[in-house]
């Protein structure tokens, strides 16, 4: 008789549990052992654990982008409306990324009332800013009134580049250039992105 396959659920922070039948890992989840977040390696791909036990088990062209899909600073663990775990999402900092900036805007507006428009439009524009790092691609959405999306699916990854000034060094912030084998320039590009250099160096 063949033995099942076996395979590796990854927890949200991160830790993997040793090798299990998809029937018990089916069964943990049902108990409530395993959180509904994870995601289970299948042959060498990621893939939500509520898709992965309710559906066929096939590869879902895994991250070919460790540096980013492993990154968890803000986690949510969700799916989106095409079934893809939502591994990771960021906004950019204002005061870590800008500190002189911001302060000078603070110093403004108390003693004068002044640069409180272009304080609001900034932290407009860094709320409306997001990055989504899914088990396949990595979008960036802007835009206040007008939108603009882009993305760039794992598999055609040539690029992953982390930008620091002295500043973001102390602060922890940095800028991070994605860039694909599609294009000839950079693609996707965010600044004030907490601990770019884990992103980049995650195994």
């Amino acid at each position: 008789m063949t033995e099942p396959t076996r395979y590796r659920v990854v927890l949200p922070k991160g830790k993997k549990t040793k090798p299990y039948s998809k029937a018990k890992i089916s069964a943990a989840l049902d108990d409530g052992k395993v959180p509904p977040d994870s995601i289970v390696e299948v042959d060498g791909s990621s893939i939500g654990i509520s898709r992965f036990c309710n559906g066929p088990t096939v590869s879902h062209d895994a991250s070919l982008m460790a540096p980013l899909t492993r990154a968890r600073k803000k986690s949510n663990g969700g799916e989106t409306n095409t079934g893809e775990s939502i591994l990771h999402t960021s906004q950019p900092a204002m005061f870590r990324n800008r500190p002189v900036l911001f302060l000078v805007y603070l110093i403004l507006i108390a003693a004068y009332g002044l640069g409180f428009i272009l304080f609001l439009i900034w932290w407009l524009q860094c709320l409306c800013t997001t990055l989504i790092v899914t088990s396949s691609k990595t979008t960036l959405r802007k835009g206040i009134l007008s939108k603009s999306l882009n993305e760039v699916r794992h598999k055609d990854v040539r690029s992953v580049q982390v930008c620091q000034s002295l500043a973001q060094r102390i602060f922890g912030v940095g800028k991070l250039s994605i860039s694909s084998a599609e294009q000839s320039g950079i693609e996707i590009e965010i600044s004030g992105i907490g601990k770019p250099e884990k992103n980049q160096n995650a195994d």
